[in-house]
């Protein structure tokens, strides 16, 4: 449980680099819990998947909003800048015409050190195909295939006004 005081919000390393840190040992090691009259019982510990909305998904993945440029976490798809409105929009004529790639650990490994690379020299605004920063959860979780959409925001919100019956 974390409190946060603060003009700015924390950074997703701010808030994931002791629980990574804590849960890569737990993958490693284990954990072992004395249960009544049974004794001790061994467990392994995984990481299946890390999920929030768009916003907090943002930032704990180190990766573009849905509203920037190559928002998706799948793909390579770069979207349409749209000046007028200060907007990126995603069509499906764009994404047929182009065929982006998915996103390949290789691939990805290769961005996330172009990120370190940049950051190092003190490069502000970093979006290297989607990634902003890296993220700690890298440790634990391949994000592209681990950090699951959010069905609710993403599907069900507004589906019809005030009708709780509708979904």
């Amino acid at each position: 449980l974390t409190l946060w005081h603060s003009p700015r919000p924390p950074t997703g390393h701010i808030l994931l680099a002791k629980i990574t840190q804590d849960l890569c040992y737990l993958i490693e090691h284990g954990i072992s819990i004395y249960i009544n009259d049974i004794g001790y019982i061994h467990f392994d510990v995984y990481v299946q998947a890390v999920c929030a909305d768009g916003p907090g998904q943002s930032k704990v993945t180190e990766m573009t909003s849905y509203n920037g440029y190559f928002a998706c976490r799948v793909c390579e798809f770069r979207g349409t800048y749209e000046v007028r409105d200060g907007t990126c929009s995603y069509s499906w004529s764009s994404y047929i015409r182009t065929r982006p790639p998915f996103r390949t650990k290789d691939r990805f490994e290769s961005c996330l050190k172009e990120v370190e690379r940049l950051k190092t020299r003190g490069s502000q605004d970093i979006n290297v195909f989607g990634l902003k920063g890296i993220s700690p959860l890298n440790e634990i979780i391949f994000i592209p295939n681990q950090a699951v959409y959010d069905y609710f925001h993403l599907s069900l919100e507004n589906v019809k006004d005030n009708d709780d019956e509708s979904i």
